[in-house]
Order: structure tokens, then C-alpha cells, then sequence
């Protein structure tokens, strides 16, 4: 998950930001499966789904952020070969900053 720049984020109804899902030692894309993201506006105490589009081999991760805070976002993803992993960025942005 690549954050938004500094003071780049938007409070409020829908903002979005690129995800990539690649596989490491390797420049062939995986074969995702499944690919989840929720993110948390109290350090991980709480957590809601986020939307989550693909278009070709890139990701777009949509949230709703509340009016000011930090976001932490956290990404699952599964490949065709059964492989996953859970990713978690606490506090990768400042919202209204």
C-alpha cells in the first residue's frame, strides 16, 4: 500500500489512493485471488472495510476518512497458489492535517 503524500488526503466521502500487489524475487504479477483491505481511524482498536478495485494490475483502495485523525490501513491477499499475506500500516497518513 503506497500512502498519500503529506497533507494530500481528503476528509470525507470517498478517497482513494494505488495499492500493488507484487511478488517478491520475482516481475511477474501474482495471481491474486482474493484482496481485502479495512482500515482503522483508532490506532487498530476498530476496524471498517474499505473498497477495494482492480484494473488490470493495479489496485485502488476507497475509504471513507473522518474529519481529522490518522488512517491505518491493513491489506490481505491471497494468490492462486494458496499463498497470503496480512499487512498492516499504522498511521500511514494524516487526514485534514
Amino acid at each position: 500500500m503506497d500512502p498519500p503524500d503529506r497533507g494530500d488526503c481528503r476528509t470525507g466521502a470517498g478517497y482513494s489512493f494505488p495499492s500493488f500487489v507484487e511478488r517478491q524475487g520475482s516481475s511477474a504479477a501474482p495471481a491474486v485471488t482474493a484482496y481485502t483491505v479495512d482500515v482503522s481511524y483508532d490506532d487498530g482498536r476498530s476496524r471498517q472495510p474499505a473498497g477495494v478495485s482492480r484494473s488490470g494490475g493495479h489496485w485502488t483502495v476507497t475509504v471513507r476518512n473522518p474529519a481529522s485523525g490518522y488512517a491505518s490501513p491493513r491489506a490481505t491477499v491471497t494468490d492462486a497458489d494458496g499463498n497470503s499475506v496480512r499487512q498492516t500500516v499504522l498511521r500511514a497518513y494524516e487526514i485534514g492535517g
